[in-house]
């Protein structure tokens, strides 16, 4: 055993990656003792001790206890995770990455690039709602509500009648219409935004504005086909994709045109 661990030593490559490792866990634990500025330890400490039996205390675990004392390295590698499994469940409805998990180490080295991508992106956005306490996480979104509600406002006391809106498939009654991966992303990380979507929705059908709200599938930057299919039957709502391209074709032609007048379509490829 002696002779082993010796031996680690002696080979370059291997002396240079235990010494990797072993400074990657002394920074990571010295990380777990530095709080993030601005936190109320005192108010988060009982926080969690009143929630350890449910979702937090089990989070909290993953994360080594970082995340009940909000460190600097409180997220763990809980968003690398996160982003392996959505890129995992991308692979199966995604044609493209479904196309690179089967070319071989290449494809494999791509989809790997995509996911640290991910966990860049999540990191950000988890370390916001961190930085902003654990009540942020249920505070009601009330942007676009808000906003729809002074310019409808506005434009019936001046008169503007059209009213031409995006929310998204999801939004209003058509919320568990898309497919099941599409419907958990709503439920799980889009629910409060759709909900602000569902009220702005009402805000506008409650108006006296001729108005049209267009829901779009999953959106992508692909050109302008003029090629799409306008779903006003609930029975044929369903997820799929379609450019922002061809979604403000839809948008333009309904500044005239009075087809979808007083609709709410979903919008396909």
């Amino acid at each position: 055993m002696l002779q082993s661990l010796r031996n680690i030593w002696d080979i370059p490559d291997l002396r240079k990656r235990v010494l990797f490792t072993l400074g990657m866990l002394a920074i990571y634990r010295l990380g777990s003792h530095v709080p993030t500025p601005g936190i109320n330890a005192a108010a988060l400490i009982d926080f969690f001790e009143q929630n350890r039996a449910n979702w937090f205390g089990l989070v909290d675990m993953f994360s080594g206890g970082n995340l009940a004392k909000v460190t600097v390295f409180a997220l763990g590698i809980m968003p690398y995770i996160s982003a392996s499994i959505i890129l995992q469940l991308l692979t199966v409805v995604w044609p493209y990455l479904e196309k690179l998990s089967k070319e071989g180490e290449v494809g494999r080295k791509k989809i790997t690039q995509y996911t640290r991508y991910g966990t860049v992106v999540l990191s950000v956005i988890q370390s916001l709602g961190i930085s902003g306490g654990p009540g942020i996480l249920f505070k009601p979104i009330r942007l676009f509500s808000d906003s729809t509600r002074i310019l409808v406002a506005a434009m019936e006391a001046k008169l503007i009648n059209r009213l031409i809106c995006v929310t998204g498939l999801g939004a209003g009654e058509s919320r568990g219409k898309g497919n099941l991966l599409y419907n958990a992303v709503i439920g799980l990380i889009l629910v409060r935004a759709y909900d602000d979507k569902t009220l702005q929705e009402r805000i506008i059908r409650n108006s006296t504005l001729d108005w049209v709200i267009a829901r779009p599938g999953v959106l992508t930057n692909k050109a302008r086909t003029g090629r799409y299919k306008v779903l006003t039957d609930p029975r044929d709502w369903r997820t799929g994709f379609i450019s922002r391209a061809n979604v403000a074709d839809f948008l333009v032609k309904q500044i005239e045109g009075d087809a979808y007048l007083r609709q709410a379509p979903v919008l396909i490829g």
